[in-house]
């Protein structure tokens, strides 16, 4: 019997699908596409690390450890600003931390199994790099400028676009290396080989779907909804809701007042930054995003 988990992905899958289809019919414009992405990161992206605050309460309850929220908050501020500090200081390093810190969150939710050890660890994140340098490398013209605003034009456009060419070749070998890998040692990962099917056909399919999307699309379906919806349900399951539109309703008004907050920060980021160029704009808010990743990491991770 298939679980819901998995029934998710299917829907997911076939959505980026559907997606990647309408994409190619209409041949949307970056206006459209920018339109999209932030329609989807406002609405899945951020709210999805907006329930951080239940994740560590019900965690601190099954350790007998209080928690209250002034203290929580005060925790995920203070992180906030040390990241935000290195961002503002040594953008390339903040860069850097951010893509390691991706890898990592982005491939223990692709992952099949979750879990301690270095197994369900390293090669999540190994494969979460392997994922985020392909997008980025197969989109490398309209991320190059996006890039060179984020790093303050430490590195030149020229640079980014040699490196993502790069990126892209070597991600593409590194994949498919790491996919026949997996497809003959899975039994050492402990898999079923209806564990490790699944997996190779949902990578073969996520793969596909971003490369054939512009890149505004395929990071706010790759981000947005694959990994934000996967999120959210994951959390659902951990907060012992209903797998139905009453324990959704709940799982969403709960994170509602975290997100405006949220909403408000980023805004208020690219506010006081004061340039109103769209390619700084567009830099500024991954900013704000990749600021709220690392005490988000810090709760999700723990979730098992």
């Amino acid at each position: 019997m298939t679980q819901p988990l998995d029934r998710l992905r299917i829907y997911l899958l076939w959505l980026g699908v559907i997606l990647t289809v309408f994409a190619q019919a209409i041949h949307w414009d970056e206006v459209l596409d920018r339109y999209f992405f932030f329609f989807i990161v406002f609405l899945t992206g951020i709210p999805h690390g907006s329930l951080d605050y239940y994740v560590e309460k019900r965690n601190s309850a099954l350790l007998n450890e209080p928690l209250s929220l002034r203290f929580f908050l005060a925790k995920y501020l203070f992180h906030m600003m040390l990241y935000g500090m290195v961002w503002y200081y040594m953008p390339v390093l903040g860069l850097a931390i951010f893509i390691l810190l991706a890898a990592y969150h982005f491939g223990e939710i692709d992952w099949p199994t979750r879990g301690g050890g270095l197994q369900n660890r390293l090669f999540p994140t190994i494969y979460g790099m392997t994922f985020i340098l392909f997008i980025i490398g197969c989109h490398i013209e309209t991320a190059a400028p996006i890039l060179e605003g984020i790093v303050i034009s430490k590195v030149s456009l020229d640079t980014w676009i040699i490196l993502g060419q790069s990126m892209f070749r070597a991600s593409s070998l590194f994949l498919i290396a790491l996919l026949l890998t997996l497809a003959t040692l899975y039994k050492r990962l402990g898999w079923s080989k209806r564990e490790r099917n699944t997996f190779l056909i949902q990578t073969i399919i996520l793969a596909s779907v971003v490369y054939m999307l512009p890149l505004y699309l395929a990071f706010g379906f790759y981000f947005g909804l694959w990994h934000s919806v996967l999120s959210f349900n994951l959390i659902r399951m951990q907060m012992s809701l209903e797998a139905n539109w009453t324990g959704w309703s709940k799982l969403l008004s709960r994170a509602l007042p975290f997100s405006l907050l949220a909403w408000i920060g980023i805004l208020l980021l690219v506010f006081l930054l004061g340039n109103t160029q769209q390619g700084l704009v567009l830099s500024n808010i991954f900013v704000g995003i990749a600021v709220l990743t690392l005490p988000h990491l810090q709760v999700f991770t723990k979730i098992r």
